[in-house]
Parts: structure tokens; sequence; C-alpha cells
């Protein structure tokens, strides 16, 4: 059965049903789903992300002005210590995340829109390539809606999947 075909049988909003499919896949998605080159992120943009977050979770932005923010998903790299890695995370990320990783909660930020996470190295490594298409899709919603979120993941993952991932019977 083709990967795609798997998420697509997934019920949208069952986070754990889309997790158990996409994490059966873990390892061949972790060398085979497309990673653009770089993390797209600088050491300067990350921390003007951060700050943009962190002023909206300090004056308890409404949620449609945290989620037209244009990255709510990406790793602070400068967080790296020899277990893991800091992230923040767009709550349907870490919602699909946690059913298949050790993800440590920091902080849940923007009425809980946002989460600051601290993941294992191979969470990281798998988080890293998928968080940079999930944030492109997110950006052509409406706000970004957080009930749209299943609907993103699988988009992109079953994107990637079909064009990297080969048939089978």
């Amino acid at each position: 059965m083709l990967f795609t075909q798997t998420l697509a049988a997934v019920e949208v909003g069952s986070w754990g049903g889309i997790a158990t499919a996409v994490f059966r896949f873990k390892g061949s998605i972790l060398t085979q789903l497309h990673q653009p080159a770089g993390s797209g992120f600088s050491e300067h943009s990350v921390r003007q992300a951060f700050n943009k977050v962190l002023d909206l979770h300090r004056k308890c932005a409404p949620v449609e002005e945290v989620l037209r923010l244009e990255d709510l998903s990406f790793p602070l790299v400068e967080t790296s210590d020899p277990a893991g890695l800091r992230f923040l995370l767009w709550q349907p990320v870490f919602l699909f995340l946690q059913h298949g990783f050790k993800v440590e909660v920091i902080e849940r930020m923007c009425h809980v829109q946002v989460v600051l996470a601290y993941l294992e190295h191979d969470a990281a490594t798998f988080t890293k390539r998928i968080i940079q298409p999930i944030e492109v899709e997110r950006s052509k919603t409406s706000f970004g809606m957080v009930s749209l979120g299943p609907q993103i993941l699988i988009q992109v993952l079953t994107f990637g999947a079909r064009q990297k991932l080969p048939c089978s019977a």
C-alpha cells in the first residue's frame, strides 16, 4: 500500500491515527522526505521570530494576531546540547510529534497556540525536516487555523512521501 494511501485513509481529526501512520514509516521519512538546503533560518531570523512570539505572549495578544505571524515552528539552534534541542512549535506540530517522540513542554505560549519544547536529537532531526514545508502551508491558510492543522500535516507529509517513497504492493 502506498504511504500516501495510508495517510489519506486516516481520519483527519485523529492525531493519534495520523501519528501512528507516519511514525510507522518514520525511518523512511527521515531519510527520504525532501529537506531544502539549510534550515531556512539564520540565528538572527530565529531570534527575531522568537522575540515576535514572546512579545505577543507577554501582551496576551489575540489568537488571530499570533496565527498571522510568519513563523510559528522553528529550532532554537543556540540551545543545542548533547541530548537535544529546544524548538518553538505550532500547536498542531506539537500534538503530532508527541505521538511518536518524547516532547518535553517547557512552556505553552500565546493561548496555547505555540509550545516551547525540548526535543531529543532524533525528534529534532525529524522536526527540522518537516517544519519548513508545514510553515509554508500554514502561512497559506486563513490565520493558520489550528482546526486545519491535521489537513496541513497530511498535505505536507503525503506530498513528501509521494515524491520520495517507493510504491509497494
